[in-house]
């Protein structure tokens, strides 16, 4: 598990440096990079989400899905609590506190977690990891809004929910995935192909983001390490001390605790740049835990063995 992971880390980190040069460089421009976002979520991210559910079913995969979903509940708000209990216990204040809070909660668990959960877990995996996201997108449109909002400006906009193209995709693919439909090979191959661009787009723009930022800047911030540290190693290490004694399966137990250690997702970045005006501060906790998560994912797939 360990050097499947290590080598997944290694394709993802030369896509990322591939897209932070390219952004160095020039060649890479704002606009470019909104249009390849759009190509992510619009296009890449859903077709890998409905090649990923393409998966016989079986009325035991269903059961292990309907465990994801609540356990993966359970998670979140743990993630959410574990957030706020450290901002206390830190002192973190203000706009700031809430960024701790809500990228506690929220990682990025698609971009990055499908090449790694494919490679270590199969299809299988992936189901378990979009079922996961389903969760996490749902509390991201409700309680996501509520962290970043200001005090009596919070406002639930689940038509958000609906509207996001990869829970229009998930619930695509639980449909065909249920009525065992299988796509006809020409569109399988197709919905494949774009699927595989998910990768090593979300490392180009991730590349591209961290070369709009002053990295050395934060470098030197001792609470972005404090923070990636709990992000990246306290949540997945909870998170496992949390399923063992409930969850018997080794396959849900293996996706969450890796999907857990997965860095701080991008929507942090747009929510607090929305709701608080605080985007260029969300990325810096974003950029970093990603940053090293290519050294920390690996290690925590060594030691769930």
């Amino acid at each position: 598990m360990f050097y499947k992971v290590l080598n997944e880390n290694t394709i993802l980190l030369i896509f990322m440096i591939v897209g932070y040069a390219l952004r160095k460089s020039r060649v890479m421009n704002t606009s470019n990079m909104d249009g390849l976002s759009k190509v992510l979520t619009l296009v890449a991210l859903p077709a890998a989400i409905i090649i990923s559910l393409q998966t016989p079913y079986t009325p035991q995969l269903l059961k292990k899905v309907g465990v994801t979903l609540i356990v993966s509940l359970l998670m979140t708000i743990v993630a959410f609590l574990i957030g706020i209990a450290l901002t206390r216990l830190f002192r973190i204040q203000h706009v700031e506190r809430k960024i701790w809070i809500g990228c506690c909660t929220f990682s990025n668990i698609l971009f990055i977690g499908i090449p790694i959960i494919g490679s270590l877990f199969g299809n299988e995996g992936i189901l378990m990891l979009v079922s996961y996201n389903t969760v996490c997108m749902f509390l991201l449109f409700t309680l996501g809004i509520v962290i970043y909002s200001n005090k009596g400006e919070s406002s639930i906009q689940m038509k958000d929910f609906f509207l996001n193209p990869a829970v229009i995709a998930t619930f695509v693919g639980f449909i065909l995935f249920v009525a065992n439909i299988a796509l006809p090979k020409p569109i399988f191959g197709a919905v494949n192909a774009l699927g595989g661009l998910t990768a090593p787009l979300s490392m180009l723009i991730t590349g591209g983001m961290m070369a709009d930022n002053k990295i050395g800047a934060f470098l030197i911030d001792f609470k972005v390490y404090l923070f990636s540290a709990i992000r990246l190693f306290l949540i997945p290490a909870v998170t496992y001390l949390l399923l063992l004694p409930i969850v018997k399966d080794p396959l849900i137990i293996g996706v969450l605790v890796i999907a857990s250690a997965m860095p701080s997702g991008a929507m942090n970045v747009v929510f607090a740049e929305q709701y608080s005006s605080s985007g260029p501060l969300a990325s810096k906790y974003v950029v970093m835990t990603t940053l090293l998560s290519v050294l920390t994912l690996p290690a925590v797939a060594y030691l769930l063995g």
